[in-house]
């Protein structure tokens, strides 16, 4: 939800990972920086590893995500934990939306209560969880 007195996205970005994790990934993760940033148009989340940050690992969740609801920054938080796993599991990785990827995703999936497979380097894969779901579901529940 967006609080209207400070116009910022209020969620539990911290309670969701470690739910996420638990439920979804059942390793340990360190825990990356969580927070909202305004990315470039048609980018729901960005991961950055601790190579790109020098550090801690980053999962950033853009702005305009808020307004699409609870399940929109679920969705992509879900999304970008994976890249995390990928990142803290898996090394090396195979690209942004390859076979470990998909691995990863495949597996979270029906623990976090998605259905369906998505298969490396497709749209579905890249809009991963939400496209198992369907498209529009989202804007129907929330507009």
């Amino acid at each position: 939800m967006i609080n209207p007195s400070t116009r910022l996205c209020d969620f539990p970005l911290r309670d969701w990972f470690e739910a996420i994790v638990e439920h979804g990934i059942r390793q340990h993760l360190s825990e990356p920086g969580l927070c909202f940033a305004p990315l470039e148009f048609g980018v729901h989340g960005r991961y950055l590893n601790r190579r790109e940050t020098r550090g801690r690992a980053k999962i950033l969740i853009a702005l305009t995500r808020c307004r699409d609801g609870e399940e929109a920054v679920w969705d992509t938080l879900v999304h970008e934990v994976a890249h995390h796993a990928v990142a803290e599991i898996c090394r090396p990785d195979d690209g942004d939306h390859g076979t470990i990827f998909c691995n990863v995703a495949n597996d979270m999936a029906p623990r976090l209560g998605y259905e369906g497979r998505i298969m490396r380097e497709t749209r579905r894969a890249r809009y991963w969880p939400g496209s198992l779901r369907g498209p529009t579901r989202i804007k129907r529940e929330v507009g």
